[in-house]
């Protein structure tokens, strides 16, 4: 019986992606934390925005970094399980 699923050529595929991966916008930036979180002003986030998170410099009491909000166009907000955290945050923002 002859396999009538699609095939895909590695040349297709890479031209979806390459296209894909145009329209990516990543931005970078770091921010410190008072008493555990930080707001940002940013007037390019998006409600799909994929922001990642990482601890540049040690401060106060480290806990888990998290997202506690965002506001499309406006602004989001860095988040620590720590109420006595005050690192420095570095940011990426992907946005499509």
């Amino acid at each position: 019986m002859a396999n009538t699923d699609t095939i895909l050529h590695q040349a297709d595929v890479e031209a979806v992606i390459d296209a894909e991966i145009a329209k990516l916008v990543v931005r970078t930036g770091n921010a410190k934390m008072v008493t555990g979180t930080i707001a940002v002003a940013d007037t390019k986030i998006k409600a799909d925005s994929i922001i990642r998170l990482y601890n540049k410099t040690i401060g106060g009491t480290p806990g888990a970094l998290y997202i506690s909000a965002k506001a499309a166009g406006t602004s989001f907000t860095i988040s620590s399980t720590s109420a006595t955290d005050t690192s420095v945050v570095r940011y990426e923002i992907l946005s499509y």
